[in-house]
C-alpha cells in the first residue's frame, strides 16, 4: 500500500469535511426545488412573501363569516396558490373548517399561526404554511457534517495505527 504524507492527509480530511456537508445540502436543496440553481434573489422573495401572508392574512380576518362558503373557499384557495401557500382554518374548538391542502405540508413547514378574535370571543385560529423553509437544509448539512466527522474519526484511527505499526521505533527500544 502506497504511504500517504500527514500533510497530504490533513487535507485530504478538510477538504472531506467541506464537501459532504455541501453534498448533503445540495440534495435536500435538489428535492426540495427540482432543481440545482440557487440563482434565487433572496431578500426580494422574502418581501413579496410578506406581502402575501399580509394580503391572506387580511382576505380571512376580513371574511370570518363566510369560512363555510365554498365560493369564498375557492377564491381563498386561487390566492394561496398563486402565493404557493397552504393554509387551514380552525373552529374557536379546534375543528378543521379549511384546509388549503390535506395532504402533507413538506419537511418541517414553516407557519404563521394566529387567532381571529371578535368582540372578545374567539371565532377561530389560522395556520399559513410558508413556502420557504431553511430548516430541513439545516439538518442535512450537520447531518452530513456528523457523517464526515465518523468517516474522517475512522479513517483518522486506522491512518495513526498502520503509521504505529509502520513506524521503525517500536515500544519499548530505545530511539536511537
Amino acid at each position: 500500500m502506497r504511504t500517504l504524507r500527514i500533510r497530504s492527509f490533513t487535507i485530504l480530511l478538510f477538504f472531506f469535511l467541506m464537501l459532504v456537508p455541501w453534498i448533503f445540502y445540495v440534495t435536500t436543496h435538489f428535492i426540495e426545488t427540482k432543481t440545482l440553481s440557487f440563482a434565487k434573489n433572496g431578500a426580494q422573495a422574502e418581501i413579496l412573501q410578506g406581502q402575501w401572508i399580509e394580503k391572506i392574512v387580511q382576505l380571512i380576518e376580513t371574511n370570518s363569516d363566510n369560512w363555510r362558503d365554498p365560493n369564498w373557499q375557492n377564491q381563498l384557495h386561487h390566492e394561496l396558490q398563486q402565493a404557493k401557500m397552504e393554509a387551514a382554518i380552525l373552529s374557536a374548538s379546534d375543528q378543521e373548517i379549511y384546509r388549503s391542502n390535506p395532504q402533507s405540508h413538506g419537511i418541517l413547514p414553516s407557519t404563521e399561526r394566529f387567532s381571529i378574535i371578535e368582540d372578545g370571543h374567539l371565532l377561530g385560529k389560522v395556520i399559513i404554511y410558508l413556502p420557504k423553509s431553511n430548516a430541513a437544509k439545516f439538518i442535512s448539512i450537520f447531518t452530513g457534517l456528523l457523517l464526515a466527522f465518523f468517516i474522517v474519526g475512522v479513517e483518522m484511527r486506522r491512518f495513526l495505527l498502520t503509521c504505529a505499526l509502520c513506524s521503525p521505533f517500536q515500544i519499548g527500544e530505545p530511539a536511537v
